[in-house]
């Protein structure tokens, strides 16, 4: 309300690039500050440097995830070792890291996209080798990986878990959107686009509804979801009881 309060000089940088906000603590105590392999903790209110870090394997700018609300901690995918790397925001310390997921090479280029959500417990991120994987965010152990569905028409021999697709979750089931990119499409479009109900819990597919619906809201037991071959907008839920 009056103005600045403190500035300090970004940082220099080895890799090239300008540091932007990246990340605040769910208390607004500290500010995180990025460039690819390289991250600031500055303290909100002073300005103070709190900590610094410069990761040893190679990123991207679409390789990392703040997670926030209340969690935090952020997440940075290592492409040459197949990894999540679980970071603090408070200290910059490094608090565990994923399994490989290497043997799977169409996992492997993974990159973010309204990819994944969390629970406060539990990370959970889809894959173009058409599996959704949870996490612990407590010390990053695999808890499940759903079953993809097979799919001569994509080039992975599944139907993907596609960038840009919405991952909805709500009421213990994840939604996510299986099929080509909602970004760059093709001629023709391949059958069997869906949006898929995944257990939460176990991993399991709960039910899938055929037509390409990407679901990117949720309410009072319904999802919302675009259509993304006919322009509709879909609501996904119970129906209402009808009158006798």
């Amino acid at each position: 309300m009056t103005g600045i309060t403190w500035k300090v000089p970004l940082p220099t940088t080895l890799y090239g690039g300008v540091p932007a906000l990246f990340a605040v603590s769910s208390d607004g105590n500290t500010v995180v500050i990025g460039t690819k392999n390289q991250y600031w903790g500055y303290n909100a209110a002073t300005g103070a440097s709190i900590w610094n870090l410069t990761v040893n394997y190679a990123i991207t700018s679409n390789e990392e995830i703040p997670l926030g609300g209340g969690v935090d901690d952020f997440i940075i995918f290592d492409a040459v070792a197949a990894t999540f790397h679980c970071y603090s925001i408070a200290t910059g310390a490094e608090l565990w890291q994923t399994p490989s997921f290497a043997n799977s090479p169409w996992a492997t280029t993974w990159t973010v996209y309204q990819y994944e959500t969390n629970d406060l417990n539990n990370m959970y991120i889809a894959f173009p080798d058409g599996t959704m994987r949870a996490y612990s965010l407590t010390d990053g152990h695999l808890l499940w990986t759903s079953a993809p569905f097979a799919s001569t028409e994509y080039a992975n021999n599944v139907v993907p878990m596609s960038p840009a697709g919405g991952v909805v979750l709500v009421g213990g089931n994840i939604y996510d959107y299986f099929g080509y990119s909602l970004s760059y499409q093709i001629n023709p479009v391949p059958r069997f686009n869906m949006m898929a109900c995944i257990n939460a819990t176990t991993g399991d597919i709960t039910y899938t509804l055929n037509g390409g619906v990407d679901p990117t809201a949720a309410s009072n037991g319904y999802v919302i979801g675009s259509g993304i071959s006919d322009g509709n907008l879909y609501c996904v839920g119970k129906a209402k009881p009808q009158p006798q």
